[in-house]
């Protein structure tokens, strides 16, 4: 329609609008069919689509169907569960264990520092870190251990483009100190050995410049791989710029080598360097005066005038450290991490680091008594000696957790301290003595829980000649598993019964707007209602899916691998109801299912889930999966989905002609009510000049 106002009439007396309104309504009345069938053909595709959620959901349960635990679902029972238990798995066969004796549990090796770290009882604490612990005089082991000086440092990044020499970062002027021994390169959480020359470079090792931070691989490392680096240089560079009026700086770092701390000031006026003494004095030598003070302990710096605005300040320095090692025998091997340990950590630093490390050990401080402990998170001996070996206890060789360092060692107390557990438990089983390294142990699907040992002398039961553990098939549960499909195969064949039977209205046409508002909005919903009804009655798509489900169900599965006597459904209690009006839907006669459950459950999982090329040795689960997946397909030819554009399925090139058509149909009748309007104009304009002519003729005859 054109946006131009019109006005019409004027000189014939005619409402022209309301004329060419009218007879446009008629014009339209072919563009409203249009709109209706657009809807209609929606509706049909929405329709479509939740035919396909629906059937989607019972594929889910017919994938869940296919597993064999669904059908071999199992339950566990022992004599004695205070002494001993099994839970199974659907792998595990319906079979019985005779645990004659659990002579010894497995137990998880710890070892107790030991003494208190600290003095006495008032001065226990966890918080606070080494150093302050030593300016306290609150540690009982201070100086069982040398600090060291540098700067601990870690660098983790992710390697762009494979290569075999990764750099490490290193600030202007520092280098790594000590790469061979307190240096720890791990990549994608493997730890690789640093070493010194060429030739002793392998696969699980690496060579590094000291100097400059290149790491030398034998092999180079993937794109992507993950590098992470512990190390320590021999000092640490950090800058600032100085703002107006500052006069004080905090390091990062903390428990700061006082006279190790040099300051460089860069600004408009010149360079200048400062040094500090033990006290933390900062001296301009030159003028032999103080500058300002170093509080080693937290890091800041403070300078008796502010500092040249915009001046470039650099500090060097060092901190106080030590490293230690320490690692246990796990079911993966040995395992070690070396710590960093600065002045500015505590106990509780400490303590963190060792349980977020993946060394297969826990270590646990204790506020009320001032010690420590390690106990491996693994039960059991993976050392190759138990504690009833020769000299066990305190020979290393022998141990489950290893430690070195002084820090540790001398520091925390554990060097020398005996190790107790770490061992596998004893059993004798089924008549065969033997070992696990855990008290929870698996095989063939059934996994044992050892609780208590018995059925030996020295045992906490000896008296207990044996548990009978037994596995049987868990017929309740197999048969609501059996159940629930039934169900959910009832709801879907209703649910597509209720489509193809529903009523269809030819009368109720899809509204127009003015149609619906000329309605209460309870008339139009109702009106929609009997107007949605029906799309999809007698749709060959689904009563063909319908049929097809019937036919697996009930076709018998001849497989050789099935029972004669279960190769139907009905044999094993599932048949149709009486009432044909419910178009097929199953029911369940429980106590023949069970019976088939408990007798032959590998002939009702074949029933089931026979996978075969053969339509009539196919399993039920999987005919109705390919019938299934076949009807949905058929129906996203025809309705798609929300993933696909309309040029993808039937129903959206109809609905893309459809809006074409409709299209142009529009432009034709903007072309017709513009014929229209020109024609009225005509019309107005011959009979505004015979209004005229006629004043004309009137005023001459008048006189």
């Amino acid at each position: 329609m054109m946006s131009d106002m019109r006005i019409g009439g004027l000189a014939s007396g005619m409402d022209t609008d309301k004329i060419i309104s009218d007879l446009m309504k008629a014009e339209r009345m072919p563009l409203k069919k249009m709109e209706q069938e657009q809807t209609s053909l929606e509706w049909k595709r929405d329709d479509y689509r939740e035919v396909n959620t629906k059937l989607l959901g019972f594929r889910e349960e017919l994938v869940n169907m296919k597993l064999s635990g669904v059908y071999r679902a199992r339950t566990t029972s022992s004599t004695h569960e205070n002494l001993a238990s099994i839970t199974a798995t659907s792998a595990a066969s319906e079979t019985g264990y005779s645990l004659q004796s659990v002579s010894q549990l497995a137990t998880s090796a710890t070892k107790v520092n030991s003494g208190s770290l600290f003095n006495t009882k008032d001065q226990i604490s966890s918080s606070q870190s080494f150093a302050e612990l030593e300016a306290s005089e609150s540690l009982a082991t201070s100086g069982s251990w040398t600090w060291k000086t540098g700067s601990v440092e870690k660098y983790a990044t992710s390697i762009g483009e494979a290569t075999a020499n990764p750099t490490v970062p290193l600030k202007e002027g520092a280098s790594i100190q000590n790469p061979l021994s307190e240096m720890m390169v791990k990549v994608d959480g493997k730890r690789f050995d640093v070493v010194g020359t060429e030739a002793e470079l392998d696969e699980n090792s690496v060579m590094v410049d000291a100097s400059t931070g290149e790491l030398s691989f034998a092999t180079p490392l993937e794109s992507k791989a993950r590098l992470e680096v512990s190390y320590v240089a021999d000092r640490a560079v950090e800058s600032s710029v100085a703002g107006a009026d500052t006069n004080t700086f905090t390091l990062k770092k903390e428990a700061i080598v006082p006279d190790s701390l040099t300051v460089t000031v860069d600004g408009a006026s010149g360079t200048a360097t400062y040094t500090t003494d033990a006290n933390g004095d900062i001296w301009n030598e030159a003028k032999d005066a103080v500058l300002g003070k170093l509080d080693a302990g937290s890091g800041k710096i403070t300078f008796n005038e502010a500092i040249e605005e915009k001046a470039e300040v650099t500090f060097t320095y060092q901190e106080n450290y030590t490293t230690s090692s320490l690692g246990a025998h796990t079911s993966d091997g040995p395992k070690e991490e070396l710590f960093f340990i600065q002045g500015s950590d505590s106990v509780n630093d400490f303590v963190k680091d060792v349980n977020d490390a993946d060394t297969g050990v826990r270590m646990f401080f204790d506020d009320f008594t001032g010690q420590m402990s390690v106990s491996r998170t693994e039960t059991g001996n993976f050392n190759g000696q138990g504690s009833g070996s020769a000299g066990y206890g305190q020979n290393a060789d022998h141990q489950e957790i290893f430690t070195s360092g002084a820090f540790i060692n001398n520091g925390l107390l554990f060097g020398g301290v005996e190790e107790t557990g770490g061992d596998n438990a004893k059993l004798e089983l089924n008549g065969l003595q033997t070992e696990r390294s855990s008290n929870n142990f698996s095989m063939n699907g059934v996994t044992f829980n050892l609780k208590d040992t018995f059925g030996a002398p020295g045992t906490n039961n000896p008296g207990t000649s044996g548990v009978n553990l037994s596995v049987s098939n868990d017929t309740e549960t197999v048969f609501e598993n059996i159940k629930n499909f039934v169900d959910k195969y009832n709801e879907t064949i209703e649910f597509l019964n209720d489509k193809v039977s529903e009523e269809f209205y030819r009368d109720y046409k899809p509204l127009s707007d003015e149609e619906r508002e000329a309605m209460t909005d309870k008339q139009g919903e109702l009106w929609d209602e009997k107007a949605q009804s029906g799309l999809l009655r007698n749709d060959r798509t689904i009563r063909s899916a319908l049929s097809e489900m019937r036919q697996g169900f009930y076709t018998p599965v001849s497989n050789p691998e099935i029972s004669s006597e279960f190769q139907q459904l009905s044999r094993i209690g599932i048949t149709t109801t009486s009432n044909y009006l419910e178009g097929g839907k199953l029911k369940i006669n429980e106590a023949e299912l069970k019976k088939a459950i408990q007798e032959d459950p590998e002939s009702v999982e074949k029933l089931f889930t026979s996978s075969d090329e053969d339509y009539g040795r196919k399993g039920i689960v999987q005919r109705v999966y390919d019938s299934t997946l076949q009807t949905m397909e058929k129906i996203t030819d025809k309705a798609g989905n929300q993933f696909q554009s309309q040029n993808q399925y039937s129903i959206g090139k109809d609905l893309k002609g459809l809006k074409e058509e409709m299209s142009d149909f529009e432009n034709r009748l903007n072309q017709i009510e513009d014929r229209y309007w020109r024609e009225f104009g005509a019309m107005e304009k011959a009979i505004q000049k015979m209004n005229q002519q006629s004043a004309y003729i009137m005023q001459n005859f008048s006189y």
